[in-house]
């Protein structure tokens, strides 16, 4: 397995108006973070507090943020793919997806759209 430290992600924000007041006379900042699946996935806790999951479907949302699937999420909290796949319909409700990859794009922070 390659060492996921190697991967960067490299943000440009553009600094306007009084943003860029405070950067004395910048006109963006550059942010720079490492990357991996498991490394950016949101904690149960961060879960819990913006959706308002129950600790099960906060531990469905960040297995899925960590690339595991279903069954996989399912077989390691030794639960039924029926109740796993209960929680991740909550999981859907509660922050307004409707698909798996919708919903690990919102949990990453990135932007999706699938319904094309």
């Amino acid at each position: 397995m390659e060492d996921e430290s190697k991967f960067l992600v490299v943000h440009i924000i553009p600094l306007r108006r009084a943003a860029s007041d405070i950067f004395d006379s910048g006109s963006a900042l550059i942010a720079v973070m490492g990357y991996g699946m498991e490394a950016n996935a949101p904690s149960d806790q961060i879960l819990r507090g913006l959706f308002d999951l129950s600790p099960a479907e906060a531990a469905i949302a960040r297995g899925l943020s960590q690339g595991q699937s279903v069954q996989e999420i399912a077989r390691t909290r030794a639960i039924s793919i029926t109740t796993a796949r209960t929680h991740l319909a909550h999981v859907f409700s509660k922050t307004g997806t409707r698909h798996q990859a919708q919903l690990v794009a919102l949990l990453k922070g990135i932007s999706i759209d699938i319904d094309r």
